[in-house]
């Protein structure tokens, strides 16, 4: 998807969860916003995480691992956190995100919901169109954009 939906974003902590760090975590302030969000981090951006300073700005994208999505009425945007009991070492949070469609390409839409989240969708379940406000229930999951070379 587009750049322009790429997340400024403060990393707070990050840790590895899994055997021989196959899985991260990332605790991470999305600005301009001041949004905590933990997210996910699978193998192929373990290494890029480990190498970043903490408490220093980055681009990050942010994808919604999607469990459920429905079309809503109200005009609400914001993200709420599900906090589970750890069963395994695994990030497990879920979040609800409220928001607007502003963009969707190939089964995957862009929703604003105070920042920008890749949701991805079923087109046979969901008929999308930008504009709509929807609400999604899902992992969260961030990835290093090539962006944060920019940064440094």
């Amino acid at each position: 998807m587009n750049n322009k939906y790429n997340n400024a974003a403060i990393l707070l902590s990050f840790r590895t969860t899994a055997f021989q760090d196959a899985e991260g975590e990332a605790l991470l302030e999305i600005l301009p916003a001041h949004t905590l969000v933990e997210c996910f981090v699978d193998f192929q951006d373990i290494s890029k995480f480990k190498e970043l300073e903490m408490r220093k700005q980055i681009i990050v994208g942010i994808k919604l691992v999607c469990f459920t999505l429905e079309k809503v009425e109200k005009l609400t945007k914001k993200i709420e956190s599900i906090r589970l009991s750890r069963l395994s070492n695994t990030a497990v949070n879920k979040y609800f995100i409220f928001g607007e469609v502003v963009d969707i390409k190939n089964g995957e839409a862009i929703v604003n919901c105070g920042f920008y989240v890749l949701v991805e969708y079923d087109k046979n379940k969901n008929s999308l169109k930008i504009g709509d406000w929807v609400k999604a229930e899902g992992r969260l999951d961030a990835y290093l954009t090539k962006n944060n070379q920019d940064l440094e």
